[in-house]
């Protein structure tokens, strides 16, 4: 049905103009056309929502931008940047190498040089005032005196006191002796005070004794005349040489070495003593 607004007589439906006054119909007010009508609920059953946090629901996510790509990153440090090293601090370290090499090589050939001077002397502190003998060889010595001017490069191989000599080596292998005897004799042979008198006495002297410490001929490669003890034998036993004064030095060391390496080390340092002493007593 429609409404003329003007009489307001209601029409049929076909009719578009009111028969009275001629106004356009219009539908009837309906009280219930203005009325909020909630939709209908829903009956099927709705799938389970995932229901968050409150503080998680709340946020928004990120807003995502297109990618940039950005420079890498430059570190920054407060320690200054490293240098290579200078070539002069290089060169200056290898200069002191180099001396430190030079310098042990000088100090292995010094050491060389006084092993093979082979020159042992008796230390200084040796008492020059005591006197002794030995019980199985007389040997004594003379106290009191200061040693001969034969012995003024190395007073204490001059020494008088046989129990001076003797408290040395007894501590000392026979190689120790052995040099220290070798280094005595070339002082005495070598002394402008000796005659070849008395360079003959000091090597008959020492050649006896040796024969009574070593009576075997076998130490001394079998010459019998070693280990003889006629003292004229042997002071006159290089006579007739050109060389004799040599030859009696010589001689004797090869003797006092090889007596040395024979003896047993309980008769090595009384050996020493008495030789030592008959030494310091040659020049008188």
């Amino acid at each position: 049905m429609k409404q003329c607004p003007t009489c307001n007589r209601t029409f049929e439906d076909d009719l578009t103009f009111c028969l009275i006054d001629g106004a356009v119909l219009s539908a009837p007010e309906d009280p219930l056309a203005t009325r909020m009508v909630s939709p209908p609920r829903p009956t099927d059953p709705s799938p389970t929502a995932v229901l968050l946090p409150p503080t998680q629901a709340a946020v928004k996510p990120p807003t995502v931008y297109p990618t940039i790509a950005a420079p890498p990153p430059q570190l920054y440090s407060d320690k200054p940047a490293l240098r290579p090293p200078k070539k002069r601090a290089t060169r200056f370290v290898l200069i002191i190498a180099v001396g430190l090499v030079v310098i042990a090589i000088l100090g292995v050939i010094i050491v060389a040089l006084l092993f093979a001077n082979g020159r042992q002397k008796i230390p200084a502190n040796i008492p020059a005032n005591r006197s002794t003998t030995n019980s199985n060889h007389k040997s004594t010595s003379t106290s009191g005196q200061p040693p001969s001017i034969c012995f003024a490069e190395d007073a204490t191989a001059g020494v008088r006191d046989r129990e001076a000599h003797y408290t040395w080596a007894k501590d000392r292998d026979a190689a120790a002796m052995t040099r220290n005897l070798m280094y005595k004799a070339d002082l005495l042979f070598h002394c402008p005070s000796m005659n070849a008198d008395s360079l003959s006495s000091a090597f008959a002297d020492i050649s006896v004794t040796t024969a009574r410490y070593v009576p075997d001929a076998r130490c001394f490669d079998g010459d019998e005349g070693v280990i003889g003890t006629d003292r004229a034998a042997h002071k006159n036993a290089f006579a007739n040489s050109p060389a004799r004064m040599e030859h009696l030095l010589g001689n004797l060391k090869w003797k006092m070495g090889a007596a040395l390496n024979c003896l047993h080390q309980s008769e090595q340092a009384s050996y020493f003593a008495d030789v030592s002493v008959l030494m310091a007593n040659a020049p008188e």
